[in-house]
């Protein structure tokens, strides 16, 4: 069962992760560990530990007044303990679900993170350790905007990818994160999960991202499969085809993936 401490283990993973990238802050999305973690309707309850290790100079950034939600994001200064601030004591080694009551997530957030979680699992079956979903490397910056945004994860070095299942005006919003983030090669996977015409968001995707980047520097992907129904083995395929198609092979070194 998924424990508190699990939790706060990933938070502090990430917060060494980009320290150790000579970062002065790290952003990080509930919705992001939920998936990571392998979470099953935890989402308030991660919330909740991220709420917990938050210190008077961590700032949340993003989510609902609530604060139960994927995107409660949370802006944590690095390093830790640092400014005379004391490093908050490890959690309790208690489950999730026996924490202090939460309200639940709405269903629909709830299917939206089994798609997600899906997307991210074909990512990890079509590129392996390649892929990361987390750290300072996942960070979009919109000029001068101190909150800036995050894309779902990347692969080597050059390939920014999104992971979608919302409305279609969502996913279009969700390609200017990877459009403006700054790897070359952007990556969009489209899961029929909110949308009338799936196939017709991954057209409209494929329009914009033509305006704006070069043909041979973007895919878009349409799953065969999702959260519900799982197509993992046609849908790992899919995948690499399109990192194939963007310079990215298995057996590539990091300098030139």
């Amino acid at each position: 069962m998924l424990s508190a401490q699990d939790v706060e283990k990933e938070i502090r993973r990430r917060w060494a992760e980009a320290q150790s990238e000579g970062t002065s802050h790290v952003d990080i999305r509930a919705g992001d560990v939920h998936s990571k973690l392998g979470g099953e309707n935890r989402v308030p309850q991660v919330c909740q530990v991220m709420h917990r290790l938050k210190d008077t100079e961590d700032t949340v950034i993003d989510g609902p007044e609530s604060g139960l939600s994927t995107r409660l994001t949370i802006r944590y200064i690095l390093p830790r303990g640092s400014r005379n601030r004391a490093e908050l004591a490890t959690l309790p080694e208690t489950p999730l679900a026996d924490d202090a009551p939460l309200p639940k997530a709405p269903d629909v957030v709830s299917r939206g993170l089994v798609h997600d979680a899906y997307g991210k699992a074909i990512m990890r079956g079509a590129a392996g350790d390649a892929f990361l979903d987390g750290g300072a490397v996942c960070s979009v910056r919109f000029g001068d905007d101190a909150a800036g945004g995050r894309i779902d994860g990347v692969v080597g070095n050059r390939i920014a990818v999104e992971v979608e299942s919302r409305t279609p005006k969502q996913i279009r919003g969700a390609v200017l994160d990877l459009i403006f983030h700054p790897y070359p090669c952007k990556l969009l996977l489209i899961i029929a999960g909110h949308q009338n015409n799936a196939r017709q968001a991954a057209n409209q995707c494929r329009y914009i991202l033509a305006e704006r980047v070069g043909p041979e520097n973007f895919q878009v992907v349409l799953l065969t499969g999702n959260g519900r129904e799982r197509r993992v083995a046609e849908d790992v395929a899919l995948v690499q085809q399109a990192l194939q198609a963007l310079g990215w092979s298995s057996g590539a070194t990091s300098e030139t993936r």
